[in-house]
C-alpha cells in the first residue's frame, strides 16, 4: 500500500480481512430510491429535485460522507444485510491488486480508457458500464477518474492500522477519497493517490461505492468479495455497518485554485443508460448472476 507522493510514503503491507467490494459506484437511479424512501435531500445536480433520465447510469454525486453512510444504512436496513463505505486499504487493494500497478490497468496511462480532464473530454459523470473492457484485477469497475470515492477512513499518515483509531466512524476529522475524477489529471487517478476532504461537504464530482465485511451471501450468490489477507482470491461475500450523523454543505475548491483546501492540506481540486434494478442487492452495485 502507498506510492510515490509523500502523503503515499512508506510503501507499506497491508493485512485485510476478507470482504465484499461494488462493482460499480453508486448510481444516481440507485440514490433516488433512498432519496424517496428516506425523504433525504435530493443532490445538487438533479433540476428541482428531479433526476433526469439521461443522469440515472451515472454516478451520484453531491453526496457527503454522512450522507454515504445514511444510503449504507437504509441498504442494510432494507435488505437485512450489512452494508457500509470501503476502508481506504480495501479500496486501493481492490483498485490495483498485489503488483502495486499505478492505474488499474497497468503502469502506463491510456486516456481512452479513464474518465480523467485528459481522458476523452466527457467533461462530465459518464456511465458507471462505459469501459467495459478495463476493470481491476479484480474486474471492479471506474476506479480511476469519473468521481472521487468516499472511504470510511479518516485522513491520517501512513502507515495505515485499521487499529489505530482511524476506521473510528463517530471521530472528527477530515475523510479519505479515492480514484480521481472527470475533473482531474491522469496522476490523480493512480491506485495509490490520496485526497481528504470534510465529511459534511458536497461536490460535484464526489460520490461512493459500498462494501461489505465476509460473512453473508445474497440470495443470487453475487457480490464480489476479495480476500486480501491472503493470495488477493476472487471470493463471494457480503456484510458490515455504518450511521448517520449530521451534515452540513461547501462550495468545494475549484479546478486550479491555489489557496489552502478546507481541511488545511494544499489544494488539490476535486473538479465533478438506465439502472432499473430488481432486487435491491443490484442497487447497491453488485454485480447479480441475472
Amino acid at each position: 500500500m502507498g506510492g510515490e507522493e509523500y502523503d503515499e510514503k512508506p510503501v507499506h503491507s497491508v493485512s485485510c480481512d476478507a470482504y465484499a467490494i461494488a462493482k460499480y459506484a453508486v448510481t444516481n437511479a440507485q440514490y433516488e430510491r433512498f432519496v424517496k424512501a428516506e425523504g433525504f435531500r435530493p443532490p445538487d445536480h438533479w433540476k428541482g429535485g428531479v433526476l433526469e433520465p439521461y443522469m440515472a447510469n451515472q454516478p451520484v454525486v453531491y453526496v457527503s460522507w454522512h450522507e454515504a453512510q445514511a444510503y449504507c444504512r437504509w441498504l442494510s436496513q432494507t435488505t437485512g444485510r450489512d452494508y457500509r463505505l470501503p476502508t481506504e486499504a480495501e479500496w486501493e487493494k481492490a483498485a490495483r491488486g498485489r503488483d502495486q500497478r499505478k492505474w488499474p490497468w497497468g503502469n502506463e496511462f491510456d486516456r481512452k480508457l479513464a474518465n480523467t480532464y485528459e481522458g476523452k473530454g466527457d467533461w462530465t459523470t459518464t456511465p458507471v458500464s462505459l469501459y467495459p473492457e478495463v476493470a481491476s484485477p479484480y474486474g471492479i469497475m471506474d476506479m480511476a477518474g469519473n468521481v472521487w470515492e468516499w472511504c470510511s477512513t479518516l485522513y491520517r499518515d501512513y502507515p495505515y492500522r485499521a487499529d489505530d483509531g482511524r476506521e473510528s466512524l463517530e471521530a472528527d476529522g477530515p475523510r479519505v477519497l479515492r480514484g480521481g475524477s472527470w475533473f482531474n489529471p491522469p496522476s490523480y487517478a493512480r491506485c495509490a493517490y490520496r485526497y481528504r476532504y470534510l465529511p459534511g461537504y458536497r461536490y460535484l464530482n464526489v460520490g461512493f461505492r459500498v462494501a461489505a465485511s465476509h460473512g453473508f451471501l445474497d440470495p443470487a450468490g453475487s457480490a464480489v468479495g476479495l480476500r486480501t489477507g491472503g493470495r488477493g482470491t476472487i471470493r463471494r461475500a457480503g456484510a458490515a455497518c455504518s450511521r448517520l450523523v449530521r451534515d452540513a454543505s461547501f462550495p468545494g475548491p475549484g479546478k486550479y485554485q491555489s489557496s489552502p483546501a478546507p481541511c488545511g492540506r494544499r489544494s488539490r481540486s476535486l473538479g465533478q443508460g438506465l439502472c432499473n434494478a430488481p432486487r435491491l442487492e443490484r442497487a447497491a452495485g453488485f454485480p447479480t448472476a441475472d
